[in-house]
């Protein structure tokens, strides 16, 4: 099992598209959730190091909104936006989409009621767009190494980069200096975010999102309890 998921990793770097889906092997995906685990602890461990090395405060939300904030809404937002589209299929693209919509409004707009109305309002426009503009046989043919390369390290990139948000710092004073430690820090992120593919390509998009939910509990407990 150890070797198997040694061999997935590397490949997540090199040949995503080598990695075996395997959506029903319940045991199979709690050793490798396991092993993940480890990681997580050392990369979040690792984080919170550096970050009070180099005096970069860790922002966290209040205990009352802890749970759905951060432990079931940016899971379902981010592995939705983020790597859905990982396995090429129209209802993931569809999910993709509506969550990208869901993303813009929620920069535009307060409303959080109207943003998550039209979010889910525009599935099915989405649907029928897709459905009119692409071919069917274009779902039924997986992604190339290549394409799905540029994804895997795409997404991976960008959510590690994402996460500079959690620290604090003033905009007006940002630096080279700065700017460099803000990278630094994102590294364990981006780490943990080829973990995420990984993951997702082999068990699916919902076994992904429990990876990183639970991931998330940890993470921003030790955060609660180092502090």
């Amino acid at each position: 099992m150890i070797k198997t998921f040694f061999e997935d990793f590397k490949n997540v770097f090199s040949s995503p598209d080598l990695i075996c889906c395997n959506n029903n092997k319940f045991k199979e995906s709690i050793s490798y959730f396991l092993i993940i685990q480890f990681f997580f602890f050392v990369t979040s461990f690792l984080t919170f190091i550096i970050a009070n090395k180099f005096k970069l405060i860790i922002h966290y939300d209040s205990l009352k909104f802890f749970f759905f904030n951060v432990v079931i809404i940016a899971p379902l937002k981010e592995e939705l936006l983020l790597r859905s589209f990982l396995k090429k299929s129209k209802i993931n693209i569809i999910l993709f989409l509506s969550m990208l919509t869901c993303f813009f409004l929620d920069h535009s707009i307060d409303n959080k009621f109207m943003i998550y109305v039209v979010s889910f309002s525009s599935i099915p426009i989405y649907y029928f767009l897709l459905s009119f503009c692409i071919k069917k046989t274009y779902f039924l043919k997986p992604y190339s190494k290549n394409q799905l390369l540029i994804l895997v390290y795409s997404s991976s990139i960008l959510f590690g980069l994402a996460h500079i948000v959690n620290f604090q710092f003033n905009i007006n004073e940002l630096s080279i200096k700065l700017l460099v430690l803000l990278i630094i820090v994102s590294i364990p992120k981006i780490f943990g975010a080829f973990l995420f593919a990984m993951y997702r390509i082999k068990f699916g998009i919902l076994p992904s999102f429990l990876l990183h939910a639970f991931n998330n509990l940890l993470g921003y407990s030790l955060i609660h309890l180092l502090k």
